[in-house]
């Protein structure tokens, strides 16, 4: 099937009553001002969260809640994720990127953000995740983009002095 793009906006571009099927492969194709780029990707099955659980802690005589995230990865297939953190309905935190490569079809639970009780007591907080399967290509993508990012963040001593391009699934 093909798909028209129309432009709702400068720069965005949508469309309605595409059916989704998973592990199908599918192609974008975008001419601009004489110039084509195309790329394609597969749409991975998502990975469901099951719960969010919390518990509290003390580290060094420092209190905290640690708030962790419980989901089943299936063992048939090799999985990769995007998880985003937004707490207190601010932006988005950093994201963290999971692969199932020492998880693979094992029920996952992890800690993903610690909260310093001062937060705690200082008001209501919230917590929301946000789980994207991606496939491997995608994954690498962010792999070979986050250090760029960080390096943004922190200026770090371990950051990048001279970012190389990010791996990506166009063709130019």
């Amino acid at each position: 099937n093909v798909y028209n793009l129309l432009e709702e906006s400068p720069g965005v571009y949508k469309t309605e009553n595409i059916n989704i099927i998973y592990n199908q492969k599918y192609d974008l194709k975008i001419v601009a001002e004489d110039n084509t780029y195309n790329a394609s990707t597969t749409l991975a099955k998502p990975i469901i969260i099951d719960s969010l659980t919390y518990s509290f802690e003390s580290f060094f005589g420092e209190e905290y809640c640690d708030v962790f995230i419980h989901f089943q990865d299936p063992a048939e297939t090799k999985d990769f994720a995007i998880i985003y953190i937004k707490r207190n309905n601010d932006k988005y935190e950093f994201p963290i990127l999971y692969e199932d490569r020492l998880t693979n079809g094992n029920y996952f639970k992890e800690s993903l953000i610690q909260i310093p009780k001062e937060e705690l007591l200082s008001g209501r907080n919230t917590v929301e995740f946000f789980m994207r399967t991606v496939n491997e290509e995608t994954y690498e993508y962010y792999k070979s983009l986050l250090p760029v990012l960080a390096s943004d963040q922190d200026g770090s001593l371990f950051s990048p002095s001279s970012p190389e391009n990010p791996k990506s699934n166009f063709n130019n």
